[in-house]
C-alpha cells in the first residue's frame, strides 16, 4: 500500500462484502494506561473553573504570550477541562466511565502526556496524565531551558483500544476521537485566554521515542506547545536525547496485535510538503454544483448559555430524537462554532475538508443537502429534498439517524488532498473532523438539545447519494436535533 487514498478505500464498508465478526472479550483492551513503576504526583480536585459561558470560550483569543499564573491549581483545570470523568453507571459486568469527549465505540485509544521546560510547581520533565488516579506519572526529568521555557502537550493514539473492535477501519477513529480531545484542550486553553500552537506537522519517529512509545501501538498525533514564539518551528526540549529512557507502562490486554495495515497508513502519513500552499477550498473539489445561496436567521448578538465547564461535564452522545422543527437561531448557534480559526504555519481547514449539512427539519429552510459557505451564517444548496432517511440506511441502517433536523457531513477530495499536501494531510482532515465535531456536541448540549456523531457507512453509496466525484469522500457525522430520554 502506497496511497493513503488506498487505506480509506481498503477500509470502506459495502453491504454486499460486509462479514459478521466477534469480540474477544477475554482480549479486551483495559480503558486507562498506568505507569506502575513511576513516582505519581497527585492533581488538586477542588480547582475552580472558567465562569465564560461556550461561546465566549470558543471565539476567545489570548490576549497574552505567556503562563501565568502556572501552578498546581492551572495544570489541574487544563487536564480535566481536556480529558475527564464525567459519570459513573453501574452495569451487571462492572462500571462505565462516562468522559468529557466522545469515542467511538467508547473505546477512548488518545492519552495525554505534558512536558515542562521551565520554572514551575513541578521540575523540568516529562509526564503522564493518568486520568484514573488524576495525576502525573513523572516519565523523565529535563535539563532546564533558557528563560521562562515551554509547555507541551502531546496527544497520542493507541491503535489496538479502536482496533479490538474496528480492525483495520480503526485508524480513522483513532484519529478522530484524537480530534475531540485536541479540541477539548484548545479549549481549555482558550478559557484561560493562555496563548498557544497546535502542531500537527513534526518529526514521528523523534517525538515518538521521545515520549518512550512503540510505534506499532501508540503513536504522536498532535502537539499543542505553549510559551513559544508563534510561527516558531517545532523543536524537542535541549538534553531530550541525553536523558533516561521512558519506563514501560502496564500492558492493557493479552495481545496487543495491530492490524499491519493501521502501522502502514500511519507510517505513510509521516511524510508531508510544505503546509501553505495556495489553491481552492476543499468544497470545490467535490464536484458538486451549487444552486444557490441562502442565509440563516440568527441572533442578532451571540446567544448566552451555560457555562463552558457545565456544557463539558453534561456532553453525551444523545440520539433519542423527537421529530421535531429545528429554529434557524439554533442551526445559526451551532453553525458558528464549525469555523476553526487558522493556526501559523498549519494548513488553511476549509483546504483540508468541506463541511455541510443535510438539513431534515429546519424552521423555514428547505430540507435538503447544503454546503457551509464562506460567510458566517451561508449555505449553499446542493440537492433539494429530505436525504436524512437515505443517510441512514447508508449509516449501516441505523434509523434513529432520520430522526435528527440536521446530519453535519465532513467530507474531502482525498486523491486532491493526498497529491497537493502529502499524505500527511488524512491526518490533518480526519484531526479537524474530529474537532468541529467536538463543537457541534458541545454546541448542541449547551442549547438543550442532542448530538451523536456516526463514523460507519457504506462508503460508495454516501458517496453516491451526495453526488461526490469519484476521488472525494464523506468522513464523518455528526447528527443533532431534539431529544427525549437518557444519553447513549
Amino acid at each position: 500500500m502506497e496511497s493513503i487514498t488506498h487505506y480509506h478505500d481498503s477500509t470502506s464498508y459495502d453491504r454486499l462484502r460486509m462479514r459478521g465478526g466477534y469480540l474477544d472479550w477475554s482480549n479486551q483492551p483495559e480503558p486507562y494506561k498506568i505507569y506502575e513503576e513511576c513516582e505519581r504526583i497527585p492533581l488538586p480536585r477542588d480547582i475552580g473553573f472558567p465562569p465564560q459561558d461556550l461561546w465566549e470560550v470558543m471565539e476567545a483569543k489570548a490576549e497574552r504570550e505567556g503562563l501565568l499564573p502556572w501552578d498546581m491549581e492551572t495544570i489541574a483545570r487544563i487536564l480535566v477541562l481536556t480529558c475527564s470523568v464525567t459519570a459513573r453507571a453501574k452495569y451487571s459486568a462492572g462500571e462505565f466511565h462516562y468522559r468529557s469527549t466522545p469515542s467511538a465505540g467508547a473505546l477512548y485509544p488518545t492519552e495525554l502526556y505534558l512536558c515542562t521546560t521551565g520554572q514551575g510547581p513541578i521540575p523540568p520533565g516529562l509526564y503522564f496524565y493518568e486520568l484514573a488516579s488524576h495525576s502525573l506519572s513523572v516519565l523523565k526529568p529535563l535539563p532546564k531551558e533558557e528563560g521562562d521555557g515551554r509547555i507541551l502537550f502531546f496527544v497520542t493514539g493507541r491503535f489496538f483500544r479502536s482496533a479490538w473492535k474496528y480492525a483495520d477501519r480503526a485508524y480513522r477513529y483513532v484519529l478522530l476521537d484524537a480530534g475531540h480531545l485536541l479540541e477539548n484542550l484548545h479549549l481549555a486553553l482558550n478559557s484561560m485566554k493562555l496563548a498557544h500552537s497546535i502542531r500537527y506537522d513534526f518529526p514521528d519517529k523523534e517525538i515518538n521515542e521521545f515520549l518512550g512509545l512503540d510505534p506499532g501501538k501508540e503513536v504522536a498525533l498532535a502537539i499543542v506547545e505553549l510559551g513559544a514564539q508563534m510561527g516558531e518551528r517545532f523543536r524537542l526540549p535541549e538534553g531530550s536525547r541525553l536523558t533516561e529512557k521512558v519506563p514501560r507502562a502496564r500492558e492493557i490486554c493479552l495481545r496487543e496485535e495491530v492490524p499491519p495495515l493501521i502501522i502502514r497508513a500511519h507510517e505513510l502519513t509521516s511524510f508531508f510538503k510544505a503546509a501553505r500552499v495556495e489553491g481552492a477550498e476543499m468544497w470545490e473539489k467535490l464536484g458538486l454544483a451549487v444552486r444557490g445561496q441562502t442565509w440563516l436567521r440568527g441572533h442578532p448578538s451571540r446567544p448566552k448559555g451555560p457555562k463552558y465547564a457545565d456544557v463539558l461535564w453534561s456532553r453525551r452522545s444523545r440520539r433519542a430524537y423527537f421529530l421535531r422543527e429545528l429554529g434557524q437561531e439554533a442551526l445559526e448557534a451551532v453553525a458558528r462554532g464549525l469555523e476553526i480559526p487558522d493556526e501559523p504555519s498549519e494548513l488553511d481547514p476549509r483546504k483540508v475538508i468541506a463541511v455541510g449539512a443535510l438539513v431534515s427539519r429546519v424552521q423555514g429552510l428547505e430540507p435538503g443537502f447544503y454546503l457551509k459557505g464562506k460567510e458566517q451564517g451561508s449555505l449553499y444548496l446542493v440537492l433539494g429534498g429530505d436525504l436524512s432517511p437515505q443517510m441512514a440506511r447508508v449509516c449501516l441502517e441505523q434509523e434513529w439517524m432520520a430522526g435528527s433536523a440536521v446530519q453535519f457531513l465532513f467530507m474531502a477530495n482525498i486523491r486532491y488532498m493526498e497529491d497537493t499536501f502529502g499524505p500527511r494531510s488524512y491526518r490533518y482532515a480526519m484531526l479537524l473532523s474530529g474537532r468541529v465535531g467536538q463543537r457541534i456536541y458541545l454546541s448542541a448540549t449547551a442549547l438543550g438539545l442532542g448530538a451523536c456523531g456516526v463514523g460507519a457507512f457504506y462508503d460508495d453509496e454516501a458517496r453516491r447519494l451526495l453526488g461526490l466525484n469519484e476521488d472525494s469522500r464523506l468522513l464523518y457525522v455528526v447528527t443533532l436535533g431534539q431529544t427525549r430520554g437518557k444519553a447513549s
